[in-house]
């Protein structure tokens, strides 16, 4: 008889055990930084790549256009068939990085038009200054010569890749002039040609 009485306290003690682990798993994930929680991906870039152009470690905010099948099956990266991966969902993707000199930021923002002919002129038009015509960076490309204030420095490239509009806007501290766009925001914008392309 004491050794029924001891297993069953044996018993509790276990399941109150093993329930005490599970509520303090379960607090531990809530309460966990957000940056360590799975977050989306940007289809355009990488927060590697971002972060070379920024010059260290980037937050990233991904804003993706709701897709109609959101409640199918998806891989690792969010996308259910290989032919979504392919045509990938629009999205608004944004890097910063806060430093001592002042903030950095990256910006992709990518919109698919039904027809491009009159809807790219729109895209164009977000351009504050004047546009300068740039080769090998998907169709009709443009390179926004903004005013950049004395504390910061913008750079713009508007281009399309067949229905796709991408704006990719690149601030950060001002350093000397520079005449034209920089290699490192060119770069990223061939390659955000390509990832769309």
């Amino acid at each position: 008889m004491y050794e029924m009485a001891a297993r069953k306290e044996s018993d509790t003690v276990r399941r109150v055990m093993w329930l005490t682990v599970a509520v303090v798993g379960i607090a531990v994930a809530m309460l966990a930084p957000e940056e360590s929680r799975a977050q989306a991906k940007c289809p355009w870039l990488n927060a590697a790549t971002a972060g070379g152009l920024l010059g260290g470690d980037v937050q990233m905010t991904v804003t993706m256009t709701p897709q109609a099948d959101a409640d199918k099956a998806t891989d690792q990266d969010g996308y259910s068939t290989p032919e979504q991966r392919f045509n990938r969902p629009d999205a608004l993707c944004e890097f910063s990085r806060k430093a001592d000199s002042g903030m950095y930021t990256l910006r992709i923002d990518v919109k698919t038009m039904t027809d491009p002919a009159e809807q790219f002129a729109s895209f164009l038009s977000l351009c504050g200054g004047q546009t300068v015509a740039l080769r090998g960076i998907g169709n009709e490309a443009v390179q926004c010569v903004m005013r950049n204030n004395p504390d910061m420095a913008h750079e713009q490239v508007i281009a399309r890749v067949r229905e796709r509009a991408f704006v990719l806007t690149v601030s950060r501290p001002a350093t000397p002039a520079r005449n034209g766009l920089s290699d490192d925001t060119r770069n990223i914008a061939e390659q955000v040609a390509g990832s769309i392309f």
